[in-house]
């Protein structure tokens, strides 16, 4: 990296820390010609990187790992201006009369950056609302402001001149001043500013004040009755004194009289007709046409997602919609029956394949459809509620952050989630039944219900429900068969949602499309899994495994669509199975992630098929419980650590070997090639696959955590007891050499009956 870019990431992390979204621009070379290719660009090194920010502004981001991407490559950086960073810029120009317009206005002492041009970026707190707007010498020659959509150039980014933008002031020594008043919004009718939502509305401005709400209400398409609606209720709350209600009638009845708009670019959306009418045949406009017509007429939303696709917001819920085609036919059926173009009925041309995915284009970068990457389902669109403890049920969102006191609200679009309960949710429900049934698969020593194992098993499912991955941990279920270990999974698939729990296999996991099917989804469950350690499909799912749980970063193929690189794959994995797996791992990380539960109790041949129904019935009841669960570290049940210990041994023969025939201690140490011969031959005894010493020296690195590999200085007479220690020169054929220097174990040894054994093993030639 160099120092440009090193010094541009430091600057951009920087930022994030002040809470200022970062975008990529491109940059200019040595030249001053703009990076983007184009010959004659008009706004070299300013504009985003077509590349890295496709969408502009919108992909603008406070995830650092995103960032530092960005600045392996050679770029300048912007910051995003209005709410996503709580800042308004004032851009001064002095060669248009920036400096002297800015004579009228009082500055206060505030941060600010002097432009490779010369110019100045005063930077001031963006205040609440939209009351600052991007506009170009709207305040003065030279002047312009940047808000909501808007971004600037930043520091430390190369201008065309050659010359840097820079910090006047360090951003980290003050803090922007709040925005002063000839920055914002005032009313057209009055030299005042504008009231703020919670200020009362004195007498003399309580018309024009419902007429100006009143009016966009109806540019955003609000029907007469609800703007009456809203007037009353505003006049009820606000106005002081409060207007005759006929008076607010007169206001609503005159407003609604007015055709609805839905932007400044003349879109309209006619009530009565149900049609809506473009200023022009072009395709952003047929976009804007249509998101209107969809909310107006429909009541539906869309969104898109890079990962979740489209989704539609309909009768309370999103839903996604699988293929695009979908879409396509909407939008057919739009401009067919529901479209004019200035009283005109739209061409054929407008309905063809290539126009219609132009149109698609345009909405799906649309603000308000187009979501950001940290969007994801499910998140807040609007920061109300917390998704990590927030569940959609079938009677509302149910907000658990205090799990002795959940509250039940309504379904809002301002939460994003694809997964929904079948269930309502009943504060009152019980599951008598599910207690009795967990009681007859865990019984501990004395043939008693085991209660340790039913508040471990609640407080995965909590886990599993509110997608808490943290924990890096995968739940495996042991047991006989017919012990009741796949009507647990049926009924914690049925809690969290089947369309939210994805079947797991080996198999699946190493096809060419096999995380597809897990994006967006809480939970896999491999059932009655039965695999053996010894073929690469299996050490490519480990591996695959071990990235899931890990919330390791992850490259996902899709059919037909690009690949996807993702930061973490937001679900949990659950095994279920008849015995301990065997899953070769030789550095023994999956094995430190796995946690067992045992059933105790095998109804083969005595199954009762009522039980699985009769635990559906009670999912409110089972769902009150596991809201409740603890919430903190994985609890771990004192017989999982001996089917710990046998799965180590079955997916990592250095364990076991470990296990065997040494002993753990911080002031032993052991020559590789010594441990090494010693493990061969182990090997052989334990039908297990030799390895040379190379592989062996550097596999067996990083298996224990105390045990740790270094190189110490050895004189002759320490050579002749490590010799004498190991009985080498019993060693037939050619001896083991000890080295001055060798490459040696340090926290390990041997165990005393292995070093005297008088077991024969020679060294493989």
């Amino acid at each position: 990296m160099s120092h440009k870019q090193s010094l541009t990431l430091e600057c951009a992390l920087a930022y994030i820390k002040l809470g200022w979204k970062v975008l990529p621009l491109y940059s200019v070379d040595q030249n001053g010609r703009c990076m983007c290719g184009k010959v004659n660009c008009g706004s070299a090194g300013k504009h985003p990187h077509g590349k890295l920010a496709p969408h502009g502004v919108k992909n603008a981001t406070l995830d650092e790992s995103v960032v530092k991407n960005w600045c392996s490559q050679s770029i300048n950086i912007g910051i995003a201006t209005g709410v996503d960073s709580c800042l308004a810029v004032l851009d001064v120009d002095p060669k248009n009369g920036g400096d002297k317009s800015l004579r009228q206005f009082n500055i206060p002492r505030t941060l600010e950056v002097i432009t490779g041009s010369g110019g100045r970026h005063i930077y001031f707190k963006c205040p609440q609302g939209n009351e600052v707007r991007n506009s170009a010498g709207t305040l003065g020659d030279g002047l312009d402001t940047r808000a909501d959509g808007g971004y600037v150039v930043a520091p430390p980014s190369l201008h065309s001149s050659g010359r840097q933008y820079r910090w006047k002031i360090d951003p980290r020594a003050i803090e922007p001043a709040g925005c002063p008043g000839f920055m914002l919004i005032r009313d057209n009718n009055s030299k005042t500013e504008q009231l703020s939502s919670d200020d009362p509305i004195p007498q003399g401005k309580r018309n024009s004040t419902l007429a100006s709400l009143a009016g966009s209400m109806r540019r955003k398409g609000f029907s007469s009755k609800a703007i009456l609606a809203a007037l009353l209720e505003e006049n009820k709350d606000r106005c002081n004194p409060e207007l005759a209600e006929s008076e607010v009638r007169k206001i609503a009845a005159s407003i609604g009289k007015y055709q609805p708009q839905s932007n400044a670019d003349g879109v309209f959306y006619d009530e009565k007709t149900g049609r809506v009418t473009l200023p022009n045949d072009h395709p952003d406009s047929f976009a804007e046409g249509f998101v209107l017509w969809s909310k107006v007429k429909q009541k539906l939303l869309y969104h898109y997602h890079y990962l979740d696709g489209w989704t539609v917001y309909e009768n309370h819920r999103y839903h996604q919609i699988a293929d695009e085609k979908e879409i396509e036919n909407r939008i057919r059926r739009f401009i067919r029956r529901y479209c004019r173009i200035s009283g005109k009925v739209p061409k054929r041309a407008h309905k063809t394949k290539s126009f219609v995915s132009n149109i698609m284009l345009w909405i799906r970068d649309m603000e308000g459809v187009h979501l950001e990457p940290d969007q994801k389902a499910p998140c807040s669109l609007d920061g109300r509620l917390d998704p990590g403890h927030t569940v959609a049920l079938a009677n509302g969102l149910l907000d658990v952050r205090d799990p002795n006191k959940p509250e039940l609200v309504a379904f809002t679009p301002e939460f994003y989630t694809l997964n929904y309960l079948s269930f309502a949710y009943d504060p009152d429900a019980t599951a008598p039944a599910w207690f009795d049934v967990l009681g007859q698969y865990f019984q501990d020593d004395q043939g008693r219900p085991d209660q340790l194992v039913q508040d471990i098993l609640h407080s995965w499912i909590r886990k599993y429900l509110f997608r808490d991955t943290s924990h890096h941990k995968i739940l495996s279920l042991i047991g006989r068969k017919r012990s009741g270990k796949g009507t647990i999974g049926r009924v914690i698939r049925e809690l969290i949602g089947r369309k939210n729990v994805t079947n797991l296999s080996i198999s699946s996991l190493c096809g060419d499309f096999g995380l597809e099917p897990l994006l967006n989804k809480q939970l896999g469950i491999m059932w009655d899994a039965s695999v053996t350690g010894k073929n690469s499909s299996t050490n490519k799912a480990v591996e695959i495994l071990k990235n899931i749980s890990g919330e390791d970063g992850l490259c996902v193929n899709r059919k037909n669509k690009p690949q996807v690189d993702i930061s973490k794959m937001d679900m949990s994995v659950m095994m279920i199975a008849n015995k301990v797996l065997d899953l070769r791992d030789s550095t023994g990380a999956l094995a430190g992630r796995m946690t067992f539960l045992q059933t105790t109790k095998s109804f083969y041949d005595r199954e009762d098929p009522s039980v699985e129904p009769t635990l559906k019935g009670q999912l409110p009841g089972i769902f009150n419980l596991v809201i409740k669960a603890h919430r903190g570290e994985v609890l771990e049940h004192p017989k999982s650590k001996s089917l710990k210990r046998e799965f180590e041994e079955l997916s990592s023969p250095y364990i076991a070997f470990i296990n065997d025939w040494c002993r753990i201690d911080s002031d032993s140490f052991v020559p590789c090639d010594v441990l090494w011969a010693f493990y061969v031959q182990w090997a052989r005894l334990n039908n297990h696959m030799q390895v040379s010493p190379q592989k062996f020296k550097i596999e067996f690195n990083g298996v224990h955590d105390e045990v740790r590999r270094y190189r110490p200085q050895l004189t002759s007479e320490e050579i002749y007891c490590l010799k004498d220690e190991y009985n080498l020169d019993a060693v037939p054929g050619r001896g083991l050499k000890i080295a001055h220097r060798p490459h040696c174990y340090r926290g390990i040894d041997l165990k005393d009956q292995i070093k005297t054994s008088d077991f024969v093993w020679e060294r493989p030639g």
